[in-house]
Formats: structure tokens, C-alpha cells, sequence
């Protein structure tokens, strides 16, 4: 309390949005999130070295040609995350934390139906505390957020599929899908597919056949001819 006293107004406001990260991100995710909540992106560089010089931000160095990443220790970011909820703008911070996780999502498997790409698998991977974070916001409140739960379902059916987090996927879809028939139809035909693919690849192929029998009627309906090779 005492250090982020002496930070200036937009320090202490990073600080407190900092603290959405879960197990750290990359300087692009803080600049993506914060720039998207406020107008001051040309100075967040500076605002970020002043955090790791008051010890309330650590810069983790990874492997070669690989990105820093930047994290805070857990005590610190739950005092970060009081600040957040005192501030009222948590609802807002977590929204746009999720959204750009989705949008990772969504480029990484686009670039995984197009090839094997290791290098996205691994990026994921490097960022699943995140995504997990976006995975749980998606469905406290299933009214406002179906559709985002179902991209997200969508999305990272080939990083749970290749990194066995089969029951961990399979828990989500479940969840996201209940209720979903009004959701737009890309999304719930892509999680219902997801869904199918994850029972399939553990041998449960009764309950595989019903998900993909609707995946399927919904690419129909969409025109979707990849979807619909896909589902048959």
C-alpha cells in the first residue's frame, strides 16, 4: 500500500489492471489491454519500468529470440485486484482481458488448421493461466456471455486436443453449451464440433455421435462446406 501510494494516477491505474493477468503477460497483452481501456498507450512503456523499479512488477526473462514476460507476486496481485474491484472497473478490465485472449485464441487456430504450428501450441500453453481466466469469466454469467464461451470453446479445441486437457475442454463445452440454442450459429456449430472431437479422441463415441449430429445441422443451415466435411 505503502508503494503504490507513491505511484502518479497512471501508474496506479496500470498497476490495478495489471493484476487481471494471470502467471504474467507479454508487453504487447499489457499494451492491447490497457490501450483498449484508455488513451495514454504511448507512455505504458515508461509506466511499466516504473512499476519493476518499485519491485511491484517483475520482468521474467525466457528463452532465446522469446519475448519478456511480465508478472507480479501473487500477494501483490491480489492486493491489485482490491484496488480493481474498489475502483469499479473491474467488470471492464476482465472484459477486455477476455477478449483479447480470445482474439490469441481465435489467430492460433486459424494457424493451426492450416498446418502444424508448434510455435502457436506453445504460445497457448505459455498463456493458459490467462485463458483459463478468460474461460471462467465467460461463464459467470451465461446471459451476457454465451457467445464469447462458445468462441472460446471453439478456439482452443486443437490446443486441448494435442495438449490432452481433454476433460478440462470437455468441462467447459458442457457448461458454455447449456442453454446456448439461441447463440449465433458459427459459434455453438464450432463448439459442438470441439465438444465431439474431445469425447472422440477418448473413445466415448456414443456421446461424441449426438454432438456432431448437431454441429452438423447448423453448418447446413450455415453453408458452411468445411464444417460440414468436418462434422460428416
Amino acid at each position: 500500500e505503502w508503494s503504490y501510494n507513491l505511484l502518479d494516477a497512471q501508474e496506479q491505474e496500470l498497476f490495478r489492471r495489471l493484476s487481471a493477468f494471470v502467471g504474467g503477460c507479454t508487453l504487447e497483452a499489457i499494451e492491447a489491454v490497457n490501450g483498449a481501456l484508455s488513451n495514454a498507450t504511448g507512455l505504458i512503456l515508461d509506466s511499466v519500468a516504473s512499476l519493476i523499479d518499485k519491485s511491484l512488477l517483475q520482468r521474467r526473462e525466457q528463452g532465446k529470440g522469446e519475448e519478456p514476460r511480465f508478472a507480479m507476486l501473487e500477494t501483490i496481485r491480489e492486493y491489485g485486484l482490491e484496488l480493481l474491484a474498489a475502483s469499479g472497473e473491474m467488470e471492464a478490465v476482465r472484459k477486455t482481458h477476455a477478449g483479447y485472449f480470445l482474439e490469441l485464441a481465435e489467430r492460433a487456430d486459424l494457424k493451426l488448421a492450416a498446418s502444424d504450428s508448434p510455435e502457436w501450441l506453445d504460445r497457448l500453453e505459455q498463456e493458459h493461466d490467462n485463458v483459463r481466466a478468460a474461460m471462467h469469466w465467460s461463464l459467470e454469467d451465461m446471459e451476457g456471455r454465451k457467445e464469447i464461451a462458445l468462441r472460446l470453446g471453439g478456439a482452443l479445441r486443437s490446443f486441448w486436443y494435442s495438449r490432452g486437457y481433454h476433460s478440462e475442454g470437455l468441462d467447459f463445452l458442457e457448461r458454455a453449451l447449456v442453454g446456448s440454442d439461441d447463440v449465433e450459429g458459427p459459434a455453438r456449430a464450432a463448439a459442438l464440433y470441439a465438444a465431439a472431437r474431445l469425447y472422440e479422441v477418448r473413445g466415448d463415441y456414443d456421446r461424441a455421435e449426438p454432438f456432431l449430429v448437431q454441429s452438423l445441422a447448423l453448418y447446413k443451415d450455415l453453408g458452411d462446406p468445411a464444417g460440414i466435411a468436418y462434422a460428416l
